[in-house]
């Protein structure tokens, strides 16, 4: 049926993530239309790339952002078009026994956070998410005759002061970790259920260490003290295209049918979509 449609991608090529298909709008004419994901127990967010975008007929979008271990429901809203499709929600749910350190907008760079320890790989730091600190701005006025101040303040901020340090165990991870802590703002982490009472997706200001432990024994071990605060997800669409050559075979039968549409090489790296 026409509408949302969702295929799991559960492989590590940058990370898991979901392809996110709409069809059956109106083929004559504009749709603006917004994909809402809602993992559960979870506020809805957009879906990056599919908020309020026109669109003729169809599109598909790869979210590399989808929360891990644990049902998402997505929502297909259409706010203008003459055509509503029939199928407007979905629910999946993609597998991961790791949790992803990852840039939002740039997912190649993500990193594989294992539970455990793993030979060569990153893992959790036993002090990892020990403490999230809550606290709530404000001021304290002192009233004449009283003992006790009057406290002027607002709702507490969501948590700071979050460590989640992380063991490197081979120079190629290290690098990886390395590159995206200097690359990436925020941070995003997403988590799965055994790690609450952080969000499924944690937007971090984040500051770093890096420890290397075993280096002057001639081994890889380093430890990345890792601190960051919650903060609000950036707005803005990917900054690289993330096309893969299967993806835009599934998109076209023959070379002959994509050429036909008379797009430069650049315009088929940006979206090779029809």
């Amino acid at each position: 049926m026409a509408g949302l449609e969702l295929v799991v991608l559960a492989d590590a090529n940058p990370c898991p993530r979901v392809g996110v298909t709409i069809t059956g709008l109106d083929n004559a004419g504009e749709s603006t239309i917004t994909v809402w994901r809602a993992p559960i127990g979870e506020a809805r967010a957009p879906v990056r790339g599919l908020r309020s975008v026109v669109v003729v007929d169809a599109t598909y979008v790869v979210d590399h952002e989808v929360p891990l271990g644990r049902p998402v429901t997505y929502t297909l809203e259409v706010t203008a078009g003459a055509v509503v499709p029939d199928t407007l929600e979905v629910t999946v749910t993609v597998p991961s026994d790791d949790a992803w350190l990852q840039d939002p907008l740039e997912p190649s760079t993500a990193v594989a956070l294992a539970l455990d320890v793993v030979d060569g790989g990153v893992w959790f730091h036993s002090r990892a998410l020990s403490r999230l600190g809550y606290a709530a701005a404000g001021d304290l006025v002192q009233v004449l005759g009283s003992r006790l101040p009057t406290a002027l303040g607002g709702r507490p901020s969501t948590a700071a002061g979050v460590p989640f340090d992380v063991f490197a165990d081979s120079v190629e991870e290290c690098n990886r970790v390395r590159l995206l802590i200097g690359e990436a703002f925020p941070l995003l982490l997403r988590t799965v259920p055994a790690l609450s009472p952080l969000p499924s997706l944690a937007y971090l200001r984040a500051e770093a260490v890096e420890r290397p432990v075993t280096s002057l024994m001639g081994g890889t071990l380093t430890v990345w003290e890792l601190t960051g605060d919650l903060v609000r997800p950036p707005s803005v669409n990917l900054l690289v295209p993330t096309w893969t050559y299967e993806q835009v075979t599934a998109l076209w039968a023959t070379y002959a049918d994509a050429a036909a549409a008379g797009r430069t090489y650049l315009d088929w790296m940006k979206d090779p979509t029809p």
